[in-house]
């Protein structure tokens, strides 16, 4: 007696119709990274220096000293980490977009193949 014919026991031809409807093969976008703070610029530009001037010294120590000599800084020796963030802020905003607008066309093929109901296609993004 012979075993019954499964769907794995056929092979995929994409664009076909299975047992389920079409194939779905769109990978899914993914968020992109967020904008870092003026702060944090400056942390990654000094996190060393401040970790050689003071060797002993552990990771939550360093995390004030950083803070110490980033609150004691004028404007305008902050005005190039604010402007970094400012750039980084409009990065993650064009990203978003496109990430928003790559969603769109994802849920849509996603319900176009069967994948995903009217309901969820209609949600806003959790993300």
């Amino acid at each position: 007696m012979s075993s019954p014919v499964t769907s794995t026991d056929i092979p995929a031809e994409p664009g076909k119709l299975g047992a389920s409807g079409p194939e779905f093969n769109m990978k899914k976008p993914v968020f992109p990274k967020r904008p870092l703070s003026a702060y944090m610029y400056y942390a990654l530009a000094n996190r060393e220096r401040i970790r050689k001037e003071n060797p002993d010294a552990r990771f939550g120590v360093i995390g004030k000293l950083i803070g110490a000599t980033w609150s004691k800084l004028s404007d305008e020796d902050k005005e190039l980490f604010i402007k970094q963030s400012k750039d980084d802020k409009e990065r993650f905003e064009a990203e978003k977009a496109k990430y928003i607008a790559d969603m769109d066309e994802y849920n849509a093929e996603k319900e176009k193949c069967g994948y995903i109901s009217e309901s969820e296609a209609e949600s806003p993004n959790d993300s």
